[in-house]
Protein backbone atom coordinates (compact mmCIF):
# COMPACT_ATOMS: atom_id res chain seq x y z
CA UNK A 1 0.00 0.00 0.00
CA UNK A 2 1.61 3.34 -0.90
CA UNK A 3 0.62 6.27 1.35
CA UNK A 4 1.80 9.49 2.16
CA UNK A 5 4.55 8.31 4.82
CA UNK A 6 5.61 5.07 2.61
CA UNK A 7 8.88 5.89 0.64
CA UNK A 8 7.70 3.88 -2.41
CA UNK A 9 5.31 6.78 -3.02
CA UNK A 10 7.13 9.49 -5.01
CA UNK A 11 4.71 11.16 -6.90
CA UNK A 12 4.58 13.74 -4.75
CA UNK A 13 8.38 14.42 -3.95
CA UNK A 14 9.40 17.83 -4.23
CA UNK A 15 5.76 19.54 -3.83
CA UNK A 16 4.76 22.20 -1.32
CA UNK A 17 6.55 24.30 0.79
CA UNK A 18 9.68 23.15 2.62
CA UNK A 19 8.80 22.59 6.61
CA UNK A 20 9.22 25.73 8.35
CA UNK A 21 9.06 27.91 5.07
CA UNK A 22 7.21 31.06 5.32
CA UNK A 23 4.08 31.44 3.22
CA UNK A 24 4.06 33.84 0.69
CA UNK A 25 1.15 36.24 1.90
CA UNK A 26 2.60 35.76 5.62
CA UNK A 27 6.05 37.36 3.91
CA UNK A 28 4.22 39.81 1.87
CA UNK A 29 2.52 41.28 5.10
CA UNK A 30 5.47 41.46 7.26
CA UNK A 31 7.32 43.43 4.34
CA UNK A 32 4.83 45.88 3.89
CA UNK A 33 3.97 46.59 7.65
CA UNK A 34 7.89 47.17 7.85
CA UNK A 35 7.96 49.37 4.76
CA UNK A 36 5.23 51.21 6.20
CA UNK A 37 6.53 51.66 9.75
CA UNK A 38 9.70 53.10 8.07
CA UNK A 39 7.92 55.29 5.95
CA UNK A 40 6.06 56.71 9.42
CA UNK A 41 9.20 57.91 10.92
CA UNK A 42 10.45 53.93 12.17
CA UNK A 43 12.05 53.43 15.36
CA UNK A 44 12.29 57.33 16.30
CA UNK A 45 8.34 57.92 15.54
CA UNK A 46 7.60 55.13 17.74
CA UNK A 47 9.63 56.32 20.76
CA UNK A 48 7.83 59.65 20.11
CA UNK A 49 4.47 58.27 19.99
CA UNK A 50 5.30 56.93 23.47
CA UNK A 51 6.48 59.70 25.18
CA UNK A 52 3.38 61.67 23.84
CA UNK A 53 1.40 60.22 26.32
CA UNK A 54 2.06 57.81 29.53
CA UNK A 55 -0.82 55.58 28.15
CA UNK A 56 0.93 55.21 25.00
CA UNK A 57 3.73 54.08 26.88
CA UNK A 58 1.74 51.58 29.02
CA UNK A 59 0.44 49.92 25.88
CA UNK A 60 4.08 50.33 24.36
CA UNK A 61 5.51 47.89 27.24
CA UNK A 62 2.37 45.72 27.79
CA UNK A 63 0.96 45.18 24.49
CA UNK A 64 4.07 45.35 21.61
CA UNK A 65 7.00 44.61 23.50
CA UNK A 66 5.81 41.54 24.69
CA UNK A 67 4.70 40.48 20.95
CA UNK A 68 8.80 40.03 20.25
CA UNK A 69 9.16 37.25 23.03
CA UNK A 70 7.94 34.01 21.93
CA UNK A 71 4.77 32.66 23.37
CA UNK A 72 5.96 29.17 22.65
CA UNK A 73 8.94 27.00 23.07
CA UNK A 74 9.68 23.68 22.25
CA UNK A 75 12.55 21.20 24.61
CA UNK A 76 12.86 17.99 24.00
CA UNK A 77 12.77 15.77 26.93
CA UNK A 78 14.17 12.32 28.24
CA UNK A 79 12.00 10.24 26.19
CA UNK A 80 12.78 12.51 22.76
CA UNK A 81 9.39 14.54 23.08
CA UNK A 82 8.17 17.84 23.02
CA UNK A 83 7.75 20.15 26.58
CA UNK A 84 5.28 22.83 26.19
CA UNK A 85 4.89 25.34 28.20
CA UNK A 86 3.07 28.34 26.28
CA UNK A 87 1.22 29.35 29.23
CA UNK A 88 4.16 30.20 31.79
CA UNK A 89 5.98 31.93 28.59
CA UNK A 90 2.89 34.31 28.30
CA UNK A 91 2.55 34.93 32.21
CA UNK A 92 6.38 36.05 32.47
CA UNK A 93 5.91 38.73 29.54
CA UNK A 94 2.64 39.85 31.09
CA UNK A 95 4.90 40.29 34.68
CA UNK A 96 7.87 41.33 32.83
CA UNK A 97 5.80 44.19 30.99
CA UNK A 98 3.97 45.24 33.92
CA UNK A 99 7.20 45.54 36.03
CA UNK A 100 8.60 47.68 33.03
CA UNK A 101 5.57 49.87 33.02
CA UNK A 102 5.45 50.26 37.03
CA UNK A 103 9.26 50.88 36.75
CA UNK A 104 8.56 53.86 33.65
CA UNK A 105 5.79 55.35 35.64
CA UNK A 106 8.00 55.70 39.23
CA UNK A 107 10.93 57.67 37.42
CA UNK A 108 7.96 59.27 35.59
CA UNK A 109 6.52 60.58 38.99
CA UNK A 110 10.15 61.00 40.43
CA UNK A 111 11.50 62.73 37.75
CA UNK A 112 8.08 65.57 38.43
CA UNK A 113 8.88 66.14 41.88
CA UNK A 114 12.11 67.15 41.41
CA UNK A 115 12.18 70.70 41.42
CA UNK A 116 13.26 72.23 38.32
CA UNK A 117 16.32 74.08 37.90
CA UNK A 118 17.11 77.27 36.35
Amino acid sequence: MAGKGNPQNLTNAGKGRKKGSINKTTKLAKEAIAEAFERLGGADRLVEWAQEDPDNEKVFYTALLPKLIPVQTELTGKDGGAIEFEQKVKEDADAVASAIAGLVERARSASLAEPTQH
